[in-house]
C-alpha cells in the first residue's frame, strides 16, 4: 500500500497486492499493481 492510498471498509485486498489508488468499498483488489475484481 503506498502513502495516503484509502482502503474502503469490508475489502479484500489479496496477498501481495500493491495497492497504488483508493479502494472502494467492498471492493476485492488483487495484484501488482492492484486491480479490482
Amino acid at each position: 500500500m503506498l502513502p495516503g492510498v484509502r482502503i474502503g471498509t469490508q475489502c479484500t485486498v489479496g496477498a501481495g497486492a500493491v495497492v497504488i489508488s483508493d479502494v472502494a468499498d467492498g471492493a476485492v483488489v488483487v495484484g501488482n499493481p492492484s486491480r479490482t475484481l
